[in-house]
């Protein structure tokens, strides 16, 4: 007997529960006729001109009878043809510049607004929903490419970046065109600033073939990959100072100085917009039922409350590092399948370099490389941890749950409920459904029998930049407070991109910088006694602290040229330690002048702005 057939035999009691009186066959195929169609993609124009920062409609045509999927195509210019305001500047599109390129997009139906999503929420939905083995050619196709994130293209680049309103994911709720005859169906599209697009390089303004590199507040010797020159104290167009390096990046509105105020500038014009809709011609039985029946459609709506601001204003908190507890309203209707929310730090816009995706706690975490502008450079791909240490949600004064780390949204939810795992630490689900993204109905919450809904986030002080000077009335994203863009099921965050040239005389200004130089050494000794938790926690390096001394001394000149006199200079040892707590100093990533310039220049840039001097 041949082993298949001793299986075969060896049948008992057990196998009933499998195989007794069976209802279906694995050998003969079972298949179900279906109504006779056809699917063809059309585009369809924007009224207007599409541009960057601009707002366009676009007004579906009736070209079929149903509507499926919707694509935004849109053609970038080269970067390398974009005008540009200072010379040798070296530029690149942001990371995902598919999603980052758009504002918001929405859907109207009579005039009426069904559904408003943006394009923070396609990278959210994309991190969550999306099947792992269509990653590459996503990635492709919002041109999250090595091609694009290298320096400035010289060619143009096409986007095709799918619209995720509830009927492009499921044809079984296809949009009834048909059904629709007397309503006009648009989608208007709000594009960002190209200023909010693009990242320049630690290599702008240095020239590849040599030349003298100046700076307002320096002199010494720079060193780029290609060349080596000379850093000297005078005026020039798009002046490069220390303290816009973040990572591999610079300040998008380089940090201007009292002699010199121009930034680098870009503008351009996006070549090319249309929507790509897929219309669906069915056979005429079919069409005459649609038309003749009524229909109805469950629709997924995206419900977005806005920001929220969670802030620290206690150095006693800060240098505890007591938790910080933030209580946010959650302001839902209708039954909500899951809540998604994002937390980012203020500092990310404070550095303005356009990361607008990344939801990690730290601007330094350089883990791999690539060779983006030219050289090999590590680059930060969002390896930081995330910002939030314990959740809870309260339904009418009743926990939902018992409280849980952080990490229990960010990795247990998404595992047990969605297609995908975040690859961002900052991205968080509590889901109410099986399976959210489905389009089969598998559990909610009714928040609209809900009285009272808080979602109750907890973070750890350390996640807080240390600010200089405390202060109640602080602005939405200033450093010593994380944004927390979330509230229902996802967040927008906008980033702005901009320098305005003080009107003040130089010598006004020069002035005030020095008063509040002055300010900040002696705000930062005070300081020292309340958030430096003992002298021995911080190692100071001679070198290091020989260097933060000879900075002092450069600035110590500058003061007593600039008045007759000056008494009770602070003591550099003080601020130097302070800085080091406050920018929490990695050995690794940091070059002790520059980090003690980028201290006391960021300081001086607080304080003119409260005296009314915007110096982005």
């Amino acid at each position: 007997m041949s082993g298949g057939l001793l299986q075969l035999v060896a049948y008992g009691a057990q196998d009933l529960y499998l195989t007794g009186n069976p209802q279906i066959t694995w050998w003969k195929l079972v298949y179900r006729r279906y109504t006779n169609f056809a699917i063809e993609s059309i585009p369809q124009t924007f009224s207007g001109n599409p541009d960057f920062g601009k707002r366009v409609t676009c007004t579906i045509a009736r070209n079929g009878d149903l509507i499926n999927r919707i694509y935004l195509q849109v053609t970038l210019p080269p970067l390398s043809s974009i005008p540009v305001s200072s010379p040798a500047s070296r530029v690149r599109w942001v990371d995902r510049i598919g999603h980052a390129l758009i504002d918001s997009y929405e859907l109207l139906i009579g005039g009426q607004s069904i559904d408003k999503q943006y394009g923070e929420w396609l990278e959210i939905w994309t991190q969550l929903a999306l099947a792992p083995g269509k990653l590459g050619a996503y990635n492709r196709m919002i041109g999250h490419t090595m091609s694009m994130l290298s320096d400035a293209t010289s060619s143009q680049y096409t986007l095709y970046i799918p619209l995720q309103f509830w009927f492009c994911r499921n044809a079984g709720l296809s949009l009834p065109l048909i059904a629709l005859q007397y309503h006009d169906i648009k989608i208007n599209v709000q594009f960002n600033p190209l200023s909010a697009l693009t990242v320049q390089g630690q290599g702008t303004l240095i020239s590849s073939t040599g030349g003298t590199l100046t700076s307002s507040t320096t002199t010494g010797t720079l060193t780029s990959s290609t060349t080596t020159g000379t850093l000297t104290s005078s005026t020039t167009t798009g002046t490069l100072t220390s303290s816009t390096l973040v990572g591999p990046y610079i300040d998008n509105s380089p940090t201007t100085t009292v002699s010199s105020v121009t930034p680098v500038t870009y503008s351009g014009s996006i070549v090319d917009a249309q929507l790509y809709v897929d219309y669906v011609y069915l056979d005429t039985d079919e069409r005459r039922r649609f038309a003749q029946v009524s229909h109805e459609y469950l629709v997924d709506q995206l419900q977005y409350t806005g920001p929220e601001t969670v802030s620290t204003t206690s150095s006693n908190t800060l240098s505890s590092n007591q938790p910080v507890t933030s209580n946010i309203t959650l302001s839902l209707n209708h039954p909500v399948r899951a809540l998604i929310w994002v937390v980012q730090s203020s500092q990310w816009v404070a550095a303005n370099i356009n990361q607008t995706f990344n939801y990690t706690t730290s601007l330094q975490d350089r883990t791999s490389s690539t060779t983006a502008f030219d050289a090999p450079v590590d680059l930060n791909d969002a390896s930081g941890s995330g910002p939030l240490q314990t959740c809870t949600l309260v339904l009418n004064g009743k926990q939902r749950f018992e409280t849980r780390q952080g990490d229990y949204f960010n990795l247990v939810q998404p595992y047990q409920s969605m297609p995908n795992c975040p690859s961002s630490p900052g991205i968080y689900v509590y889901s109410f459904a099986l399976s959210p993204s489905e389009a089969q109905p598998n559990g909610s919450c009714n928040f609209s029998r809900i009285d009272s809904a808080v979602l109750q986030l907890q973070f750890l002080a350390s996640y807080f930049a240390v600010d200089n000077t405390p202060n109640t009335s602080a602005p939405a994203e200033m450093p010593g407070s994380l944004s927390v863009p979330h509230s229902g099921v996802m967040t927008e965050y906008n980033q702005t991109c901009s320098v305005a040239d003080p009107v003040r005389p130089a010598r006004q200004v020069a002035q005030l910088e020095i008063q509040h130089i002055l300010l900040l050494w002696k705000t930062a000794s005070e300081r020292l006694a309340l958030s430096l938790p003992a002298t021995n926690n911080i190692e100071l390096c001679h070198d290091s602290f020989d260097l933060a001394k000879e900075v002092f001394d450069e600035y110590r000149e500058a003061l007593m040229g600039a008045f007759d006199s000056i008494s009770d200079l602070p003591d550099v040892e003080a601020v130097w330690k302070t800085g080091l707590l406050q920018y929490q100093w990695r050995s690794k990533s940091g070059n002790p002048r520059r980090l003690f310039h980028a201290i006391i220049l960021d300081y001086v840039k607080e304080r003119l702005e409260e005296q009314g001097v915007v110096v982005d």
